[in-house]
Order: C-alpha cells, then sequence, then structure tokens
C-alpha cells in the first residue's frame, strides 16, 4: 500500500471521487460525503454507494491529515455486500479502538459473513479497499446487468 500525502481533507476528497468515477462502476458517486472538522481533519462517508450489480459500499473514514501530508485514520469502517442468486455475500474492515480487546476484538479486524469471529488484519485504508473490490469486478468481466464467469 503506497503512502500518500494530501494538503487537506477536500484533496483527499476529491482524490477517492476521482477513484470512484474513474472506476465507472458505480453508479452515483455523489453518495460520497465529507464533514470537515477543520482543514486537515474529518469524516469521509459513503451510506451506501451503490454499484451497477446492485453491490453497496458503506463506508466511514475519521481522518487526521498530518502537517506534513501523511493521513492518519484513526477510525474506519468499509462494509461491501453484494447478492447474487439469492445470496448474499458481505465482507467489512474496522478499525475500532475503544472496543479493542486483544484475541476477542482486535483494533484491526475483518468480517466476512458474519458478526464473528473477527479476523485480525492489518491497518487499510479505502484505496486498498476499493481497488480489492474494482479487482474483483474486473476478474469476473462485469458486463451490463451480469457477470460473465
Amino acid at each position: 500500500m503506497s503512502i500518500l500525502s494530501f494538503q487537506g481533507l477536500n484533496d483527499y476528497y476529491s482524490d477517492i471521487l476521482s477513484k470512484v468515477i474513474t472506476s465507472q462502476l458505480v453508479v452515483d458517486g455523489r453518495a460520497i460525503k465529507m464533514l470537515a472538522e477543520n482543514q486537515k481533519a474529518g469524516r469521509i462517508y459513503a451510506t451506501p454507494l451503490r454499484f451497477r450489480d446492485g453491490a453497496r459500499l458503506r463506508f466511514e473514514e475519521r481522518i487526521l491529515i498530518d502537517k506534513t501530508g501523511p493521513i492518519e485514520r484513526p477510525f474506519y469502517t468499509y462494509h461491501y455486500e453484494r447478492s447474487h442468486q439469492n445470496k448474499t455475500f458481505y465482507f467489512r474492515y474496522d478499525r475500532d479502538p475503544p472496543h479493542a480487546k486483544p484475541l476477542l476484538h482486535e483494533e484491526c479486524h475483518l468480517h466476512a459473513n458474519g458478526k464473528v469471529p473477527r479476523y485480525k488484519t492489518h491497518v487499510t485504508c479505502f484505496d486498498e479497499v476499493f481497488d480489492f473490490i474494482v479487482a474483483g469486478y474486473r476478474e469476473h468481466k462485469w458486463q451490463g446487468a451480469e457477470w460473465i464467469d
């Protein structure tokens, strides 16, 4: 994962919008919102960001941008959900420091189709999660309203 630097929250928000629009997989990028506390801190979120196949990505990031540009995300959640042939699949990455309890509820963890177990994971970010989702679309050759395997 590359470390990107941004001058402020608006720059980061614009970068996310650009990435989403460029993918051409999302129905409406305007679902992504920003709540700024100041130029270097705030929240970026979408509830939900809808994909052409009906999948949804709900996310929220608490953003702090250092004066030299790197981003810290002390809290995040990225919840991707997709239904296909009456089956629903989801995964969610969380960073949840207030509820962290070693081995039971790791600060950074992954859910896959259930609240438990919580799988311990690395610190992640919107770019990494969105790139993973887009790679899945490219691998399965999304075309129009159907997947082509």
